[in-house]
């Protein structure tokens, strides 16, 4: 069964239906992410900067992409990766995600993970 919700995209475009399900399928990433298992959602952001606030090396400047973010460098280092996670935990939208299999972040991330902890 699938639950559907609507977002206003904030720059006018038209509303961006969003399924509730728990399947993989509805996380189709952008394919502009750099490849790894952070990600953002395809055509989900809300240009709500806050994400890009936490993870300004990581994420993409949304003045340069027309409002959508994607990861443009995953994560290499401990501090890297809690800007990762706290980028994921601030996203109004869950349009970041988390695909990887360390056990401390699907602990931490939950709800924004592929894999079910």
């Amino acid at each position: 069964m699938r639950f559907w919700h609507f977002l206003m995209d904030p720059r006018g475009l038209k509303a961006k239906q969003i399924a509730t399900d728990p399947s993989a399928e509805r996380f189709r990433r952008d394919p502009r992410n750099a490849p790894g298992p952070f990600y953002a959602i395809e055509k989900l952001c809300l240009s709500c900067g806050l994400p890009e606030n936490e993870a300004p090396d990581l994420l993409a400047d949304l003045k340069e992409t027309n409002g959508d973010t994607y990861f443009v460098k995953q994560p290499s280092t401990p501090a890297e990766v809690e800007r990762a996670c706290r980028a994921i935990e601030v996203c109004c939208v869950e349009a970041l995600r988390y695909a990887g299999n360390d056990a401390a972040i699907l602990q931490r991330l939950k709800t924004c993970c592929d894999q079910k902890t």
